[in-house]
């Protein structure tokens, strides 16, 4: 699925009320106004294939992205390993992914032609939601990539810009 992270997977805290969480992403939220995003570049590698944009230029994603990650803080598990190794303030590398690494090796060719046919050059994005996830695997082990093969996802809330 194309998507912009603004906070990565994690662990929730035992105990955690749901309602809790969607309250304070609602706080969050409701302090969002719609922006324009500027695209910086592109790549693909073998991880995937992504859109960039420079946290410097995009102010206000830098301001949801340190905010949601402040609102969220409570319901992390301390043992999450993902959390721990995200990339977050001013370390966020805002980037859109296009394509992950559980595209096999015989469809890469497939979606970097696709790819290819699309205006990629385009500068400016217009975020139209933000909608919250909740992903469930079989192999939650950070240190290997084999979540990624059970990997399972469903819209928990949306919010519209």
């Amino acid at each position: 699925m194309t998507h912009m992270t603004i906070k990565g997977f994690f662990k929730p805290a035992s105990g955690y009320d749901i309602d809790e969480l969607y309250a304070a992403a609602d706080r969050v939220m409701k302090k969002s106004p719609g922006f324009e995003l500027e695209q910086s570049g592109f790549r693909i590698d073998n991880t995937g294939c992504y859109l960039w944009f420079n946290p410097e230029d995009n102010s206000v994603l830098q301001k949801v992205h340190q905010d949601i990650i402040s609102a969220f803080a409570p319901f992390i598990s301390e043992d999450c390993d993902f959390s721990r190794t995200e990339d977050v303030n001013s370390n966020f590398n805002p980037h859109m992914t296009l394509a992950m690494t559980d595209i096999s090796e015989n469809r890469r060719n497939d979606v970097i032609n696709f790819l290819n046919k699309v205006d990629l050059e385009q500068k400016i994005y217009r975020p139209g939601c933000f909608r919250l996830f909740e992903f469930t695997s079989n192999d939650w082990k950070s240190n290997t990539d084999h979540w990624i093969n059970s990997l399972q996802w469903k819209i928990l809330k949306t919010w519209e810009l």
